[in-house]
């Protein structure tokens, strides 16, 4: 399901990546509430799930109150790109010293970044002009650990060294977004070097797989600001156990299918195979993690091929600590139960209480997802 641009730039901010302050509106006094938050210049935005919406009358832009009030009257109800228009984006007007483009994308199961040199609204037809123009990368791993190959399309599209940490910063968030919210395309466009040097998210195209809507409680809500009164029904409660290779040596549980693609392709990429993968996004949301846990551990445990379980999850919008909280009597019970060894990595917002709540129950928290792949892969040697 395609996002509309405000609910996209929510999620945006919720993984650390700078938009336009600003809101959308229904009416005339939303605006009015909206507009005594912002300074003129305005940019108004037509929230429909389509784009070049710039080129159909979709993006306009004001200078007086009264001006935006005329703006937002017209759009309401109206019908741009052959989609009605409910609700109006109002925002500050950026100063914008150059464009540029930045997605990621899930395409037959595998992660790409793009990073184009220009962006806005012809950035597809630069692109089919000029090839050159973007660089495709695939993400074997994670960001972090591609970023040669990142520097490599940075120097060669002309990005100014000065700011390619700040550029890089945004590609490690999105794709943080990516995998934390099950999207199949996360895009900005354009994002946007403004005039004092710092980056801003301008738009944000944000597509979630459908399949994974009922296991994304803030994707959830947000769906439904967007429909009023709807309601929308709870995940069921069970587990999410999916079975890669009964040959595999590893177990994963983990959060989200992308960075499960990512653990399955890199321990792979050392001959090496996944067993089964849980994703633990439904059971946390449902309240049922730990007796999850505990089932999908003893399942791992009963298999003979299964010689070590990787429990591995990043988490920006859900702190971590208190997942951790919530998983650590299953945890520490496999521990002291099973033969088989256990690696556990924990990362995100509330880290270091997580990793001290583990230390206090005798378990190891990995610093990195890299540092918990080789202790994984030690395991198999």
């Amino acid at each position: 399901m395609l996002l509309l641009e405000d609910e996209g730039k929510f999620l945006l901010g919720q993984f650390g990546i700078v938009t336009p302050k600003g809101a959308a509106v229904r009416d005339a006094a939303e605006l009015d509430v909206t507009l005594a938050k912002l300074q003129f210049p305005i940019a108004l935005k037509a929230q429909i799930p389509a784009g070049k919406r710039g080129k159909n009358g979709g993006i306009m832009f004001a200078d007086t109150p009264s001006k935006a009030r005329s703006i937002v009257a017209s759009m309401i109800g109206s019908h741009v790109s052959g989609h009605p228009v409910a609700s109006v984006r109002v925002e500050r007007k950026a100063a914008i010293r150059r464009e540029r483009y930045v997605a990621l994308t899930v395409t037959m199961n595998e992660v790409w970044l793009m990073i184009g040199r220009d962006g806005g609204v012809d950035v597809e037809d630069h692109a089919l002009s000029d090839p050159s123009s973007v660089a495709r990368i695939p993400l074997r791993r994670t960001v972090a650990d591609t970023r040669d190959a990142i520097e490599m399309a940075f120097e060669s599209l002309g990005f100014p060294e000065p700011g390619r940490d700040a550029y890089f910063d945004v590609c490690g968030r999105l794709e943080a977004l990516l995998r934390g919210t099950d999207a199949i395309m996360a895009e900005i466009n354009p994002l946007a070097e403004t005039s004092d040097g710092s980056l801003l998210a301008l738009d944000a195209r944000i597509d979630i797989d459908d399949a994974a809507i009922s296991r994304q409680p803030a994707i959830r809500k947000l769906l439904d600001l967007r429909h009023g009164t709807r309601e929308w029904i709870e995940p069921q409660k069970v587990s999410m156990l999916r079975r890669s290779d009964r040959n595999g040596a590893v177990g994963l549980v983990g959060l989200g299918g992308g960075m499960a693609l990512t653990v399955s392709d890199w321990i792979a990429s050392e001959n090496q195979s996944l067993a089964g993968a849980i994703d633990m996004d439904s059971s946390l949301s449902s309240g049922i993690a730990c007796e999850t846990l505990a089932s999908v551990l003893d399942d791992f445990g009963s298999v003979e091929g299964v010689r070590v379980v990787l429990v591995n999850m990043i988490s920006s919008g859900n702190r971590i600590d208190r997942i951790a909280e919530e998983l650590l009597p299953a945890l520490r019970a496999k521990r002291a139960s099973s033969s088989k060894p256990m690696v556990v990595h924990l990362q995100g917002n509330g880290g270091a209480r997580a990793t001290a709540l583990l230390r206090d129950a005798g378990i190891d928290n990995c610093t990195s997802l890299k540092e918990a792949i080789s202790a994984t892969l030690s395991y198999l040697k």
